[in-house]
């Protein structure tokens, strides 16, 4: 895949509107959208903007993850340690198969990359 140049908000406004997050841990109505763009050497490999509004959910992705939070404040209580507190300017790492508990205080959007940690899997 050659160098690739993206708006942000403009990928964003591609994901429609936000849909309803289930199973989530709270009577509150959460919502999120995302968009992304899959990398031509391995469909798995993705980076986009994701957007959520408060609330809490389980956290279960299978791949590892980068990210930078544009906006927004949450907390992050991972499944086997001490909770994480992120705000707007903050840069996290999630382990491939990191689980654990989000809970966002305020709409948090935030730039990934979802990728396959490791060489030849």
């Amino acid at each position: 895949m050659p160098a690739v140049l993206f708006d942000p908000k403009t990928l964003l406004d591609t994901a429609g509107p936000p849909k309803v997050i289930t199973p989530r841990l709270s009577d509150t109505v959460l919502r999120a959208r995302s968009a992304s763009i899959t990398s031509g050497s391995n469909p798995s490999n993705r980076f986009g903007i994701w957007e959520c509004s408060p609330g809490r959910w389980r956290r279960e992705v299978r791949q590892a993850e980068f990210c930078h939070f544009l906006s927004g404040r949450a907390t992050f209580t991972p499944d086997d340690g001490p909770p994480l507190e992120i705000a707007a300017g903050d840069v996290v790492h999630f382990s491939a198969s990191t689980q654990g508990v989000w809970e966002t205080h305020d709409v948090c959007v935030k730039l990934f990359i979802v990728y396959d940690e490791g060489i030849g899997q």
